[in-house]
């Protein structure tokens, strides 16, 4: 029977000791591993005894999966490699999810809602459905979404998003004025044989536009075709290009630094002005020297309260901080 030191140290190719131990889980599993974003779950019986009828989960999500390609080695460990080895080990997938991001305005959600609404997008899917998201204070609207399919079983659903406009205040520091997400959500059946194509060691962005292609096509309006039956009509020249020019919206992603991001906006919003407050009123009162003497007894108070999950967040922001600004091809 197969550990979860195994699956980390054997499949996903990470050290044991840098994983903290969490006694709780999800989806029936209730405890799990966890490096950051990574996780491997697993069971306990009533008797601390491994419940092996459950088997392992590994999760990565989005920013799993950004930490996970930190490691990566080229030709040594890869995507192709890491599903290779979870395949061979007789592993299930239950979803896979990739995303293409794309920056030069080649896609828009608004251009793809559009044409959903017209009955323009032929597929073998049989619904779309749309989210805005909007701020009550002047209107302005922060988030848009479409997605086209359903999720779970053995299904698929192609969504895409304003990834730029889900970065609020932060999108000027990003320095790209377009950033759309187009995002293939895989399940059961279709994750295994998109994974099994992975591990055959084809190109991801030809495995993703090929699945594009063979599942949507958006074609031309009444205006420009006399064609009743829609499915006939000939493919819009703007999708064709998306779909075509797999070097222009090629595979990566802008790094998305999340780690400890939640503890920084905090302090800066939260903390801050509390903070100054105090600082200024043992200063004026007792002078510097006291008041520097506080901030460094709140640190050391605060080193002391640091749990292993702690200390492994902080390591992980460095090692981020240390890579470049985007990777993934």
């Amino acid at each position: 029977m197969k550990s979860c030191k195994y699956v980390i140290e054997e499949l996903l190719k990470l050290n044991f000791n840098d994983f903290v131990l969490e006694l709780y889980g999800t989806n029936r599993y209730n405890h799990h591993f966890a490096y950051v974003d990574i996780k491997v779950y697993f069971s306990l019986n009533d008797d601390n005894s491994m419940n092996y009828g459950m088997g392992i989960f590994t999760e990565m999500r989005g920013h799993g999966c950004r930490r996970y390609e930190q490691f990566m080695d080229g030709s040594v460990n890869n995507w192709s490699a890491l599903v290779s080895r979870y395949l061979n080990d007789c592993a299930h997938f239950t979803r896979l999810d990739v995303a293409n991001d794309i920056y030069d305005g080649s896609l828009s959600v608004q251009k793809i809602y559009e044409y959903c609404k017209q009955g323009l997008c032929i597929s073998y899917s049989k619904k779309y459905e749309y989210h805005e998201t909007g701020r009550l204070e002047d209107g302005e609207i922060v988030g848009e979404t479409i997605n086209i399919g359903k999720k779970g079983s053995n299904s698929q659903q192609w969504g895409v998003y304003n990834k730029l406009m889900e970065q609020g205040e932060k999108a000027s520091d990003i320095g790209i004025t377009s950033w759309i997400r187009s995002e293939l959500r895989l399940f059961g059946d279709k994750a295994v044989l998109f994974a099994q194509n992975m591990a055959m060691k084809k190109p991801l962005k030809d495995l993703f536009f090929s699945v594009l292609a063979s599942h949507y096509r958006f074609v031309l309006s009444d205006k420009y075709s006399i064609d009743t039956k829609k499915s006939r009509r000939e493919t819009v020249s703007w999708w064709n290009e998306y779909i075509q020019t797999k070097e222009r919206t090629k595979l990566k992603t802008v790094r998305e630094e999340t780690t400890l991001l939640k503890s920084k906006e905090f302090l800066e919003t939260q903390v801050a002005r509390t903070l100054t407050k105090v600082y200024k009123a043992y200063e004026s009162s007792q002078g510097v020297e006291s008041a520097n003497a506080y901030i460094n007894y709140l640190l050391v108070l605060g080193l002391e309260k640091m749990n292993d999950k702690d200390h492994t967040e902080v390591k992980e922001f460095s090692v981020e901080q240390n890579n470049s600004f985007s990777w993934g091809k």
